[in-house]
């Protein structure tokens, strides 16, 4: 478990400069704040770190295709709202 956290980790902090590197720009083609813009790689962090820690116990207990139906219906739902 710790492996798996550690590997997200890297991974995720890996692309957090990539993503950084064009606030700014997309900031002015939104027309948003920047501490908006900094909130999306938040939250993506956030979830990354949720998902290691929540979906993989929950895999092995029940098998991946739970986790999988319960992910594609939030996301579904999350494109309806």
């Amino acid at each position: 478990m710790l492996a798996v956290l550690g590997v997200h980790c890297l991974v995720g902090g890996g692309q957090t400069p990539i993503l950084a590197a064009g606030f700014h720009t997309i900031a002015n083609q939104f027309n948003v704040s920047l501490s908006k813009m900094s909130l999306t790689t938040g939250v993506y962090m956030l979830f990354l770190g949720f998902g290691s820690v929540l979906l993989s116990p929950t895999a092995l207990l029940y098998g991946k295709r739970p986790g999988t139906y319960f992910l594609f219906v939030s996301a579904f739902a999350s494109r309806m709202v």
